[in-house]
């Protein structure tokens, strides 16, 4: 569009650039440097030696090609946003293959408006490192992502340092992992209530100089995954001992790990990997949830009838010499079936059991919990409806445990409702829209009919001579004149 605005037959880089303007619609404009999309046209058309006012880029412009450099652009975005590890091409990631680009149009329309391209390159990093802070992730190869001067040139030009040709070894953690720790310092994370004694007691075993992998035990739904999110909260806020401080507790996702590994050796190896990195990292420590998936799970023969290592007899050396903390969590069924079966990999973790919580401390749990989903369904939660969630859930729900009953009860009462207001004033709305002008009459005239009445009643019924004092005078007028509106 901006370039048939133009008048041009290819999208060249600097159409790119206005069209990275028009998107971006924050208070702060275009990467936070104040430029809108009215003062990068017309600075624009200068730039390219075409005069008249900008006009607004309208209709479609499917036909309209890109150029070369238009594609490179692109190649670039999508190089970034690979290395980078993300999973998704945000503009951000274009702006940034533009900026690498060094177009000299390009360059010389933001410097005509008064922006650096280091700055704005910088603030599109920063923007695309919360995008993967949101999922816990960390951006790969962030480090080496440096931004250069190309004075050499002696334009000022800027440009971003280009990843070297050579394919860089993702790091197993952020593929793998999420950090729970980054989640709860960007308040991602629902405050855990009533685990006091559960999250000390992690602490304490995690403290131990030998055997300090705590294993959490507890039937679904009462509440294991919360304890692990509320040490990592613990952490973010520095509310731990000194041997804590700084460490970083990662989510480890056993489903992505496995995806994808179809040659044999290659879940083994990305095992490996993982291990490796946490003992160079030396401030992890791994959280794995239904750790008992991981018995029995890619046998490393698959052809020689389930001969060879899972991944828990590969995790076991790096748990015996220390090298390897984590915390794990399975239910009471799942830990008697497998573990107990497999006495060196019990003997390396400590159980701490998580009982479900009662009726009493569940109320406390989802009152700690309201403002949450009253900000987010943008309801009000009384104390009598709480005390109904888990009064009910305990009665009718008799197979699920607290306080996760519960909290369904409000998070589904919460929708419910969201859903009705809206529904609600749909109705409203429709049914004034759907009045007709002689519906609307005969309104009116009703409301006419009654002020005669009232005027004719007030006549007959007040004294003419009350009318001889002024101040009666305006009180009568007052009250007449507030009944008519």
């Amino acid at each position: 569009r901006e370039a048939r605005g133009m008048g041009d037959e290819v999208v060249a880089p600097h159409h790119l650039l206005l069209g990275l303007v028009a998107e971006d619609r924050s208070a702060a404009g275009f990467l936070a440097s104040g430029v809108r999309i009215e003062r990068a046209r017309e600075a624009c058309r200068a730039a390219v030696g075409k005069g008249g006012p900008a006009q607004a880029a309208t209709g479609l412009a499917t036909d309209v090609p890109f150029s070369g450099a238009s594609k490179r652009v692109f190649v670039a975005a999508v190089e970034f946003s690979r290395n980078m590890g993300c999973n998704f091409i945000s503009p951000d990631h274009i702006a940034l293959g533009l900026f690498d680009l060094d177009d000299p149009t390009t360059n010389s329309i933001l410097k005509s408006l008064g922006v650096v391209p280091t700055q704005l390159a910088k603030q599109a990093l920063t923007r695309v490192k919360g995008e993967l802070a949101k999922d816990g992730r960390e951006p790969l190869g962030l480090s080496s992502f440096k931004l250069r001067d190309k004075s050499t040139a002696g334009n000022g030009r800027t440009a971003i340092a280009k990843y070297s040709n050579k394919k860089k070894e993702k790091s197993a953690l952020a593929q793998f992992c999420i950090d729970l720790t980054m989640r709860a310092s960007g308040g991602f994370i629902d405050p855990v209530i009533g685990r006091t004694k559960e999250i000390e007691r992690v602490v304490q075993i995690i403290c131990r100089r030998t055997k300090n992998n705590p294993i959490l035990l507890g039937e679904a739904g009462v509440g294991k995954t919360a304890i692990a999110e509320g040490l990592a909260l613990k952490i973010a806020n520095g509310d731990v001992p000194i041997f804590l401080v700084g460490k970083r507790i990662l989510s480890l996702d056993v489903a992505l790990l496995m995806a994808g590994a179809k040659e044999r050796g290659e879940l083994e190896a990305r095992v490996t990997s993982l291990i490796r990195e946490v003992r160079k990292a030396d401030d992890v420590i791994l959280f794995i949830d239904e750790v008992h998936t991981l018995i029995g799970s890619g046998i490393a023969g698959r052809g020689n009838k389930g001969a060879g290592l899972d991944i828990a007899n590969l995790l076991k050396p790096a748990l015996a010499r220390g090298e390897l903390q984590c915390i794990a969590s399975t239910t009471l069924d799942e830990h008697r079936l497998h573990f107990e079966k497999d006495k060196a990999l019990a003997r390396r973790f400590q159980p701490v059991y998580v009982n479900e919580p009662s009726q009493e401390d569940a109320v406390k749990i989802l009152l700690g919990l309201r403002e949450k989903y009253e900000t987010y369904h943008k309801c009000k939660y009384t104390l009598e409806g709480i005390n109904a969630a888990v009064y009910l859930s305990v009665r009718y729900i008799p197979d699920r445990h607290l306080p996760d009953k519960a909290i369904d009860l409000i998070d589904e009462a919460g929708s419910r409702a969201r859903m009705e207001s809206f529904k609600k004033k749909k109705e409203e709305q429709c049914s004034i829209i759907l009045k007709s002008p002689d519906e609307y009459w005969q309104e009116i005239r009703a409301v006419q009919a009654m002020h005669e009445v009232v005027i004719e009643y007030l006549n007959r019924a007040v004294p003419s001579n009350i009318f001889a004092c002024p101040s009666a005078g305006r009180c009568s007028i007052h009250f007449t004149t507030r009944f008519r509106h």
